[in-house]
């Protein structure tokens, strides 16, 4: 994990860690494995849902090298009517829960929990400047098995036995095609095998009445967890709308439900607009040039209903499912303490969340009855803090013993990517004098930013993100439209990626190498990209990486290339991917996927978490060494000062010998911190922190270097002032 995700994930667990420890919490924990492929990564657990506090916030992630968390929970109940419990007692209504503040825990019982790729995933290893070789990744993948012929790239199969007899199977694919890897496919087969706990034996045969699968999603969309709008990191200000549920006419056939993060309006909201919360000076955990006003959020989040069974007896799609859409307040009493085998509390379970038909106006409608959610007039919270989740179901199914239904969704994210949030932010913040007193509703609103031949308000460019998530939904779709008996999930595959991805730090160079899998097809050649500093890319260029090699005006790297050496500057780091481009075009009706274009390995196969960085042979004498910068001014600009992304500033002591120790001291001879150097190179860096991990203080320090190869020792000063 590199440190800018460190430090934004600890700015999520600390409140998280005080919450655990309230009184009532329930702390029963099951294993997660991440779907980790594309731009979308998610967190499942083997209980069948995700309970709030699981994610550690690290979850529906997109896009993810900002590492940017979408979600809060994702609540999964089924419900039934009058079920004869394992001990014999009869409840009218009965609900087993995952979340939003249960565990599932004695409702649950997990049987499988496995993933499987479609080839064994790749290995990924940076060798940093001190010579110390990492496997290089944000989440590590434990794949249990490898199928060729799998529909996706990758899966996630979980198996869960309820205490209401029903077996729930859950099938999450993941695909790493560049047009299709924003969203996850998620098979729900619900099965009344009348198993109610972990063992073998079947506890009840009955007819279940009154079958339903229910969702809640709450949603948080908020860059960092927190912004100054209000705790959007718990999901507070969302807005959440429906399509599909026959309430009105919409302008696409599709059923979904999706959710953006509203204007909080808060007391200043009549002289700034919120709308995408523009970045309008670096927080803690940011880049200290994260200050464009590039728009923070961005995307917009949901799930499109891919297929329901109409029943068990006909496997033909109901248009009529979900037939329960809507909202809840996400701190209402009903989310909380839930127990499936209290009557009362399973019967308002039921009734207040899982059968309430579809709501109407939708959440959003009631914050903005005009509709037009560019110029928000309400607060999303409607006077509930902790704001409002979306919900549905699907059902009722009557299930016989033995019998079955089948739901598949799809859930994505889209909206405008990093690039294009920080064309459009920057520009508003231009128009705006850069004063944020002057960035008001009405410029927000005005048409007065051009990109890509289109002239939209800051708010419009922002709010097409739901056009993007609608085409997204739309690729869905088509590509489980697409399926057959013979072929599931038909969309392009691309190239496979590089098997083995190698960065190592070297003298002068970063040396780039890998290799193909076997079964891999010729490409036409690869691209080579990096970035400088930060894993995220630089803020000021919209977080981009640079081709170095492959693209036109670059070195080539043809089909038969498999290491490039990359001379750079010392002392900074380096992030990099690598792409394999095909041999082929894609032909006219691909599914899912444009006409006419080469697919490209996915760059999270290979995007390096870990940096690399050159370095120079050893000093050709101990006195020659140098410490940059001397003096080191805390307050000078940040193009003299050695920084290391997020981190504090670092000294650095080039030309050093490539095996030595370096002792730093007070100028009155306290010893603050010794560095065995032992790399054979001439740079060591120095983070400005004691052996105690104490920072210094300004002073005179001094620094002694004694040589291991010929026993030479030199001795010099330097300066720190903060």
């Amino acid at each position: 994990m590199n440190m800018f995700d460190r430090t934004r994930t600890l700015a999520i667990l600390l409140p998280l860690v005080a919450w655990l420890f309230l009184p009532g919490v329930s702390r029963a924990q099951f294993k997660n494995k991440p779907l980790a492929v594309g731009n979308l990564v998610y967190q499942y657990s083997e209980v069948g849902g995700e309970r709030e506090g699981w994610y550690s916030g690290r979850s529906l992630r997109w896009p993810r090298i900002l590492a940017q968390d979408n979600t809060r929970v994702n609540v999964v109940w089924i419900g039934a009517r009058n079920v004869q419990r394992a001990d014999g007692q009869t409840q009218d209504y009965m609900v087993v829960h995952v979340g939003p503040r249960v565990s599932g825990a004695g409702e649950m019982f997990p049987i499988e929990f496995r993933t499987v790729s479609r080839f064994e995933p790749p290995t990924v290893t940076v060798k940093l400047g001190s010579g110390q070789e990492l496997e290089s990744t944000d989440y590590f993948v434990d794949n249990d098995a490898v199928n060729p012929n799998l529909p996706a790239d990758r899966m996630i199969y979980t198996e869960v036995n309820t205490a209401l007899g029903i077996t729930m199977k859950r099938r999450a694919y993941a695909f790493g095609q560049e047009y299709n890897d924003n969203y996850h496919i998620q098979e729900f087969v619900l099965i009344n095998t009348g198993n109610m706990d972990d063992d073998e034996e079947i506890e009840v045969e009955q007819t279940l009445e009154g079958v339903y699968l229910h969702f809640q999603k709450r949603y948080q969309l908020a860059e960092f967890s927190y912004h100054p709008g209000g705790p959007d990191g718990w999901g507070a200000n969302v807005m959440n709308d429906i399509v599909g549920d026959g309430m009105e006419d919409y302008e696409v056939d599709f059923r979904a439900q999706y959710t953006w993060l509203g204007n909080a309006r808060n007391a200043d909201a009549a002289t700034f607009d919120e709308a995408g919360y523009p970045m309008l000076a670096p927080l803690d955990w940011s880049q200290p040039s994260d200050s464009s006003g590039r728009l923070t959020v961005p995307q917009f989040v949901g799930t499109v209903t891919l297929h329901a069974d109409t029943s068990p007896s006909d496997r033909t799609d109901d248009p009529a499912q979900p037939s329960s859409t809507g909202h809840i307040d996400s701190d209402a009493p009903i989310l909380s303490g839930n127990d499936a085998f209290d009557s009362d509390r399973s019967r308002a379970d039921y009734l207040g969340a899982i059968e309430v038909g579809h709501m109407y106006p939708h959440h959003a409608d009631i914050v903005d009855p005009d509709g037009d959610f560019t110029e928000q007039d309400g607060t999303p919270q409607l006077g509930k803090a902790g704001g409002y989740s979306s919900m549905y179901s699907y059902g009722p199914y009557t299930l016989a013993p033995g019998d079955s239904v089948r739901i598949v969704i799809a859930e994505g994210v889209d909206g405008l990517d990093p690039y294009e949030a920080f064309v459009v932010g920057s520009e508003f913040k231009r128009l705006a004098n850069h004063r944020r007193d002057q960035m008001t509703p009405e410029l927000a609103q005005t048409p007065n930013i051009t990109y890509r031949g289109l002239t939209l308000s800051k708010n419009q460019w922002w709010f097409s993100g739901k056009d993007s998530l609608f085409q997204t939904f739309q690729r869905a779709l088509d590509v489980y439209a697409a399926s057959n008996e013979m072929t599931t999930y038909p969309i392009p595959a691309g190239p496979l990626p590089p098997r083995v991805f190698r960065v190592e730090s070297g003298v002068d160079n970063v040396n780039l190498s890998w290799e193909l899998y076997p079964e891999a097809e010729t490409p036409a050649g690869f691209e080579l990209y990096r970035a400088r500093t930060y894993v995220e890319g630089p803020a000021d260029d919209g977080f981009r990486y640079t081709c170095i090699a492959g693209c036109p005006g670059t070195p080539e790297l043809g089909p038969s290339a498999r290491s490039f050496s990359d001379p750079l500057p010392r002392g900074i780091e380096q992030y990099y991917y690598l792409q394999v481009v095909s041999n082929e075009v894609t032909p006219a009706g691909a599914v899912g996927t444009p006409a006419g274009v080469r697919l490209k390995s996915n760059r999270y196969y290979t995007q390096t978490w870990d940096p690399a960085s050159t370095s120079r042979g050893p000093g050709a004498t101990t006195s020659s060494f140098k410490i940059v910068p001397n003096p080191l001014n805390i307050a000078a600009n940040e193009s003299v000062r050695y920084t290391r992304g997020n981190t504090a500033d670092r000294i650095g002591f080039l030309d050093i010998p490539g095996n030595c120790t370096i002792r730093i001291y007070t100028e009155t001879g306290e010893l603050v911190k010794t560095i065995e150097h032992t790399t054979g190179t001439g740079d060591e860096y120095w983070n400005l922190t004691t052996d105690s991990q104490q920072v210094i203080v300004s002073g005179l320090y001094i620094v002694v270097v004694d040589n291991h190869d010929d026993g030479s020792r030199a001795i010099k000063k330097f300066v720190v002032i903060r």
